[in-house]
């Protein structure tokens, strides 16, 4: 298969070979439907690559920042999104491919995306599993001292992660992850929030 064949280049040159438009313009609409297949397709391939060349990255990087893509209504594409720019966090690791106001953006797709642990049942819940997991194991929320509105967002990432592992729903075997988000963020912006 097609895909199977890009994930083996990609093994072997080490850059991304995917090269679907994630952007709909006027004159190339993306249906729904298409635009999960590209994102499943680039998760897959990015999963496939352990040391690609960074700037093979940039492109898809800057699409996967795209408020059209961060704020898409759509079912199934956000936690696809957010997937994704996570594992290009870890490609990046220690650093990220983006401004303040990027990483502003993309750290609120991340902490709606949390919400859906209470959900074990829901045909993205692996999928949030992979956004939490990946986001803790690499501290990807280092960086949120280099955002600008920063104590809103840590209010934000707090409230949904104290009603997360509150949930009865929630898995238990989870909190570590969650407990390593929040140490990160105490850490690095210096800040001490109580919980509601």
């Amino acid at each position: 298969p097609l895909q199977f064949q890009q994930e083996k280049h990609a093994e072997m040159t080490n850059e991304l070979q995917f090269n679907s438009a994630l952007l709909s313009v006027a004159s190339n609409p993306i249906a729904t439907r298409v635009l999960i297949e590209r994102l499943d397709a680039l998760r897959a391939e990015l999963d496939s690559i352990s040391s690609p060349k960074l700037q093979s990255l940039e492109t898809i990087a800057t699409d996967l920042s795209n408020e059209r893509l961060l704020k898409h209504t759509k079912s199934g594409v956000q936690p696809r999104v957010a997937y994704t720019l996570v594992d290009i966090f870890h490609l990046h690791s220690p650093n990220a491919p983006y401004n303040a106001l990027q990483l502003e953006a993309i750290f609120k797709l991340f902490v709606s995306q949390f919400k859906h642990l209470m959900d074990p049942e829901g045909k993205d819940y692996p999928l949030h599993i992979h956004i939490l997991k990946t986001a803790a194991v690499n501290d990807i929320f280092t960086l949120v001292a280099d955002i600008p509105k920063r104590d809103e967002l840590i209010d934000s990432l707090f409230e949904t992660l104290y009603s997360v592992i509150s949930s009865d729903r929630f898995e238990s075997v989870l909190d570590p992850l969650v407990l390593d988000i929040l140490i990160t963020v105490i850490k690095e912006a210096n800040v001490v929030l109580s919980m509601k």
